[in-house]
């Protein structure tokens, strides 16, 4: 309700019309100046995290890839290592993920 006051008031005076630019020029400078840059890797697990998202919506049968240890071994990730989907784009920067298999423990993903 304040908000629609203060809306109103600004559709009709200019000061404050101007006042409330300056505060909201003000917040985005404060913001901008106190932001932390994110990780590199950020991105792409986001990204992968909507893939897998939009994957699932689609139907496709979520996978129980095995965890990576000091057993592991190439072929034990033949499977999703040779799908058509986990090619890379041509526009991706420095890191491409693709999560192949997820439980409550961990997400195992091909990077």
């Amino acid at each position: 309700m304040e908000n629609e006051e203060v809306e109103q008031m600004s559709a009709t005076h200019v000061e404050i019309r101007n006042e409330m630019e300056f505060i909201g020029k003000a917040m985005e400078s404060l913001a901008i100046a106190q932001s932390i840059k994110p990780s590199e890797t950020v991105k792409p697990f986001v990204m992968a995290v909507i893939d897998y998202s939009e994957r699932m919506k689609r139907s496709e049968v979520p996978a129980f890839a095995p965890q990576l240890n000091k057993s592991a071994r190439l072929i034990d990730y033949a499977k999703w290592l040779h799908r058509s989907d986990m090619v890379s784009p041509v526009d991706f920067e420095n890191l491409y993920t693709k999560i192949i298999g997820y439980t409550p423990e961990a997400i195992i993903a091909i990077v």
